[in-house]
């Protein structure tokens, strides 16, 4: 085989491949495992409700029409989310 019918061979074969990414029901399993690796919670995250104070935070929001920044109140809820180590708090309301 020389070496133009070797590339043609390779390229064909990467299309392949690209193509077998691009599906989601022939993802290549060590692509989907290294995938969940990094995109799933390791046993040291969490996820939990912040003891703070929520009155403490007041949550504001700019409205897209003029820009002005309204509140919106205390959240109902911070939740608490550990990643590697790093704590972050994000508000939620319930249902309105």
């Amino acid at each position: 085989m020389n070496e133009l019918e070797t590339l043609k061979k390779e390229v064909a074969e990467l299309k392949a491949w690209k193509a077998s990414l691009e599906s989601s029901q022939s993802i290549p399993l060590n692509i989907d495992q290294a995938f969940r690796d990094r995109f799933i919670a390791t046993t040291t995250d969490e996820l939990s409700i912040s003891p703070t104070v929520f009155d403490a935070y007041t949550i504001y929001f700019t409205t897209p029409d003029d820009g002005d920044q309204e509140a919106a109140g205390a959240p109902d809820v911070l939740l608490q989310v550990t990643i590697n180590n790093s704590k972050y708090k994000i508000p939620a309301y319930g249902p309105s």
